[in-house]
């Protein structure tokens, strides 16, 4: 028989059980001056970091930190580390020490990253190694490499996966090897996030199995080697398992780049294996590209490529071709299907490019002035002259900076990124 008393604590019992199951028990850190914690590696020392656990990092100016224990079991679920005042970042600030965000917590684990600004590193601002990452409204500047995965992060024995939205890379990269973001994961996602102003290097290098890059504005700026570049696993014996990415609804740029030949390029062959011939998978949905000065062909590949073009925009005003080979490369990959893409009217256009749109102008709002406009203005030619069966179709818009917004749908797609919209509307 239950008495009251019996009730009473079996309902206490409950409710605990409640609480842990929904997370509410998870604890709250502080790291600042006059905090329990000064520092991010004061706290990191004395906890492993778990499921639903929040850190609160109050603005200031703080050392460089490595994550080597810990981590939640999903992306809703990881462990963040987070600005305690969005509209005034903590600076983790290297200050010329090699890296000034490390992230080798316990296999398999994930963690967050949310509002954080990281400078500084002589090699890498923020590296990521067999774990979940997502990373949020951060700001990562003045680095060596901006970002850089681990190469075990591909294998299915250590994946690494992540999630990168809403975050600013400036200034970062240097030569020919060291890059704004180097990443290499089983999967990534990758979206609303303004990459621009790159040093040296690659501004977005991506070797991962399986990546979704969407929405985003990726500059090349005067300084870049390449503004979009897929390629193929970097793991001595890694086997020839094919990789894919679709990049949907970008604006990517090439504004006075000193390297003229490589714009976006898809270069898959090697992958590991001696001998092997490594196949990656691009599919274009919906992107703006857009080029100044560059003379090379807008798509640049290898044997390893396969490319499908859908109801993109190629304009360049010194580009002659859409399509054509890296110079490392001894031939060209494959556009295997291109449809209703606009194109400039100087450039050679793949025999499997079906309903293409050209002419000299797009359509764009303003491409000269300082404050420029790569929406369409009314009376473009890409407006309402997409393939609407398109799939997956783009349902959202980067909106700048680093935002987005629900992409208007009015019935036949517009080609590009951006819907048309009218006055008033």
């Amino acid at each position: 028989m239950l008495t009251a008393e019996r009730v009473f604590l079996l309902l206490v019992s409950l409710w605990l059980l409640g609480c842990c199951g929904s997370g509410a028990l998870a604890a709250t850190y502080h790291v600042g001056k006059g905090e329990r914690f000064a520092t991010m590696q004061d706290l990191l020392s004395a906890v492993a970091l778990v499921d639903h656990d929040v850190v609160l990092v109050h603005p200031g100016t703080y050392p460089p930190f490595v994550v080597e224990r810990g981590g939640g079991s999903s992306p809703e679920t990881a462990p963040v580390i987070r600005a305690y005042d969005m509209t005034r970042r903590p600076v983790f600030d290297a200050a010329g020490a090699k890296v000034g965000i490390s992230l080798n917590p316990d296999h398999g684990k994930w963690f967050a990253l949310d509002g954080l600004e990281v400078c500084h590193a002589s090699d890498r601002g923020i590296r990521h190694a067999w774990s979940g990452l997502v990373m949020r409204r951060c700001y990562v500047h003045d680095c060596r490499t901006g970002f850089l995965s681990a190469g075990r992060n591909v294998t299915d024995e250590e994946p690494g996966y992540l999630i990168a939205e809403y975050n600013e890379f400036a200034r970062n990269g240097q030569g020919v090897y060291c890059h704004q973001w180097y990443i290499q994961e089983h999967w990534v996602q990758f979206r609303y996030n303004w990459v621009h102003d790159a040093t040296g290097g690659l501004v977005y290098k991506d070797r991962s199995r399986t990546s979704l890059v969407e929405y985003n504005l990726i500059e090349q700026g005067p300084a870049g080697y390449a503004a979009l570049y897929f390629c193929g696993f970097d793991l001595e014996g890694m086997p020839d398992i094919g990789q894919s990415a679709t990049v949907l609804g970008n604006i990517i740029t090439n504004r006075g780049a000193s390297r003229k030949y490589q714009f976006v390029s898809n270069i898959r062959k090697e992958g590991g294996v001696p001998g092997g011939r490594n196949i990656g998978k691009l599919y274009l949905i919906n992107n703006m590209f857009y080029s100044e000065g560059h003379t090379g062909p807008m798509l640049a590949t290898d044997e390893g490529s396969r490319i499908w073009a859908y109801n993109n925009i190629f304009q360049s005003t010194a580009s002659d071709r859409i399509f054509g080979k890296v110079e490392i490369a001894e031939n060209a990959g494959e556009i295997v299907e291109g449809r209703h893409n606009w194109v400039n009217q100087r450039m050679v256009v793949p025999d499997t490019f079906k309903d293409t749109v050209s002419g000299s102008d797009p359509g764009f709002i303003d491409v000269t002035g300082p404050r420029w406009d790569l929406h369409l203005r009314s009376g473009s030619p890409c407006i309402a002259a997409g393939w609407d069966a398109v799939s997956p179709r783009p349902t959202w818009e980067y909106r700048h900076p680093m935002s987005s917004a629900v992409r208007r749908d009015a019935g036949v797609l517009d080609i590009g990124a951006f819907a048309y919209k009218e006055a008033g509307r």
